[in-house]
């Protein structure tokens, strides 16, 4: 009757509730070597097979005690292979999938504690398909200069080459304020950013870059170099594939935006108004002026209105007060 449906519900829950997520917080809790881990589902829903591991590893274990522990887990995920089983490992600086094939989890260990050491990086991340014992995904955190952004974003791949697909992983090479974030699979978009780089970088400072397949967007130190920085982009002897835009403090950009028409606007007000004006946004279809206060709208707004169209083309233009 009722009591054996519900005792029967019981131990259909309690079955559930085992599997490799138990058995992986049986076997590892406890563990001298680990430091704390979180364990979910497979699928982040309740009374599912399968298990999510991410692990830190205590900071004091020596190189046999941290690949004795990585071992140990690719055996598990070999035990558990008809469940999904994902273990992330973190290590220091570094952060890695493991692997059922021993082998692979230790081949990755190294190559990012070879990345790090190279490049100084504050952190590095390796991400895994979970149909494939193959490193889809690569992100690093710097905090020095760009240089060392486009030489991890170029040489990371590379150091792992034995263990990506023939593709390429995806690569994201950021800082914290995210003043550099350079992210996709290395191609031809990487080659223009790292060259049109070192050709503007030697002329005018450069504070940041977002680089990526569909767009390179330096951000300049100084709105006044931007002129200098086109030029020579436009005399560059080698053409470029992906487009070049350039930011700055004061013209900030939307996505695939170049700015042209709103810095032509800036340059044909007075400088009265233009030193009223904190930035302009614009994606090239819109253009938002920021100054400080509401009095200043009406006196910009009124600038702008008597500049010919010509120099506003097809934009839509506002003023507004900032926000920050």
């Amino acid at each position: 009757g009722v009591l054996t449906l519900l005792v029967a519900a019981v131990l259909t829950l309690t079955a559930c509730a085992g599997g490799a997520r138990a058995d992986f917080a049986q076997q590892f809790r406890g563990d001298p070597a680990i430091e704390e881990f979180e364990l979910t589902t497979g699928d982040n829903m309740p009374f599912t097979d399968g298990v999510r591991a991410t692990v830190a590893l205590r900071e004091d274990l020596s190189d046999d005690e941290a690949t004795a522990l990585l071992s140990k887990f690719s055996a598990f995920v070999r035990d558990h292979s008809d469940e999904p089983v994902q273990i992330t490992v973190r290590e220091g600086t570094i952060t890695i999938p493991v692997f059922g094939t021993e082998s692979v989890t230790l081949q990755a260990r190294e190559a990012a504690f070879a990345i790090a050491t190279e490049f100084g990086v504050d952190s590095i991340a390796l991400s895994a398909t979970t149909d494939s014992e193959r490193i889809s995904g690569v992100s690093v955190e710097v905090s020095s200069d760009l240089h060392t952004a486009f030489s991890a974003a170029r040489s990371a791949p590379e150091r792992l080459l034995p263990l990506t697909a023939p593709a390429g992983p995806h690569i994201t090479v950021k800082n914290a304020d995210s003043t550099v974030h350079i992210s996709g699979v290395p191609g031809r978009w990487l080659d223009d950013a790292e060259v049109s780089w070192t050709l503007v970088s030697a002329a005018v400072p450069i504070s940041g870059v977002r680089a990526g397949a569909d767009e390179v967007r330096f951000t300049l130190a100084d709105e006044a170099d931007a002129a200098e920085a086109q030029a020579l982009i436009a005399r560059a002897e080698s053409a470029f594939q992906t487009p070049i835009t350039f930011a700055s403090p004061l013209v900030l950009l939307g996505l695939n935006g170049t700015g042209d028409e709103a810095r032509l606007m800036l340059s044909e007000l007075d400088d009265d108004t233009r030193s009223l004006i904190l930035s302009v946004w614009s994606n090239d279809a819109r253009a938002e002026f920021s100054v400080a206060t509401a009095d200043d709208v009406a006196g910009v707004e009124a600038a702008l209105a008597t500049l010919p169209a010509s120099s506003r083309g097809a934009l839509e233009v506002t003023v507004v007060v900032s926000r920050r």
